[in-house]
């Protein structure tokens, strides 16, 4: 066979014209059947992205045959590039729904600090009972020896108070633990205390100094602590050039409106000192006659108190040297119960 001419059509060929005309009229049908290119098919050729290649050509070509002249040869797959493009544009509704939900950090970190802190105390405490004594006459002085161990004057005031029952009672709570606290009682033992301390009683004047019968161990403790005798009433003359155990005379007792007091409280006065020199004390009947005055000036039962009220009375057990009792051997405060105790139970 001879070679085709120079100047013959390229059509002229059939192996070569074949594939033309095949392409020519598939590539119009395919053109003509397939849907309008997306916008974001054109917003991808505006922006100067790559043309999809068909999967059996190689990327040379393509730029071996831009460089040469020749016309690129368009995709076959047409169709199915628009309808994935179509279905990438596709908008999906998609249902949402918002739940309110109420939370803090703050909140959130208290809890955690108060559930460690409480069980840092059950650990700690493994079921112990700080108080155990009931409320009884015969186990006064367990439950008074279990508060002066448990209780220290700073906790008085941090005391919740909750209330006042049978307007004669402070029921108080500290930590877990239940107090009910006697309104008259820990009054009376307040005033009590403070008569006792700042209280400084006058004295009659004797016409006639009188002469005590003090042995010389005696009438050393006396004038070492006539101070404490003064605040008290009594009042002496000391003079040094006398004999021992006649350099004090008595020259002023004390007075008050039915009480009276003589040699045997002077006696009284000189025992307690011999124990504890230098303390400020009272004899017995003039702390009888204190424990009647604080009685008479203190919150009576039947008395309603409101908050404040309330929150003085157990302010001052805090202030007191003893608060347990008052003056005539009452009870002043007593524990009822642990509410942590009540909660395992």
């Amino acid at each position: 066979p001879s070679a085709p001419e120079t100047g013959s059509h390229p059509s002229s060929d059939p192996a070569a014209s074949a594939p033309e005309d095949g392409f020519s009229k598939e590539h119009v049908e395919s053109c003509e059947e397939a849907p309008a290119p997306t916008l974001g098919a054109l917003d991808q050729e505006a922006g100067g992205l790559r043309r999809p290649q068909p999967p059996n050509a190689s990327s040379p070509n393509p730029k071996r045959f831009k460089k040469e002249g020749v016309p690129d040869v368009p995709p076959e797959p047409v169709a199915t590039q628009s309808v994935a493009a179509a279905e990438v544009d596709v908008a999906v509704d998609i249902e949402k729904k918002i739940v309110p939900l109420d939370f803090s950090m703050r909140s959130l970190a208290n809890r955690i600090k108060q559930l460690c802190h409480q069980e840092q105390q059950r650990e700690g405490e493994q079921n112990y009972r700080k108080f155990r004594a009931k409320i009884c006459p015969g186990e006064n002085q367990a439950a008074e020896d279990e508060l002066r161990k448990e209780i220290s004057k700073e906790m008085f005031a941090e005391m919740e108070i909750i209330g006042q029952f049978n307007l004669g009672f402070i029921i108080t709570k500290l930590n877990a633990d239940i107090f009910i606290v006697d309104q008259h009682a820990t009054d009376e033992k307040y005033n009590f205390e403070m008569l006792q301390q700042h209280t400084v009683l006058q004295g009659q004047r004797l016409i006639v100094p009188q002469t005590l019968n003090l042995t010389a161990v005696n009438e050393a403790v006396l004038i070492e602590n006539l101070d404490i005798f003064r605040k008290n009433g009594f009042d002496f003359v000391i003079d040094e050039d006398a004999p021992v155990t006649e350099r004090a005379k008595l020259i002023s007792l004390p007075t008050s409106k039915n009480w009276t007091f003589g040699p045997q409280d002077i006696d009284e006065l000189i025992f307690m000192l011999s124990d504890s020199p230098g303390v400020m004390c009272r004899p017995s009947r003039v702390r009888q006659m204190f424990a009647s005055r604080a009685c008479r000036k203190s919150v009576m039962i039947g008395t309603a108190l409101n908050t404040s009220e309330m929150r003085r009375l157990v302010t001052h057990m805090g202030e007191m040297d003893h608060p347990w009792n008052c003056p005539h051997g009452r009870p002043t405060m007593r524990h009822i119960a642990n509410l942590d105790v009540i909660s395992q139970n």
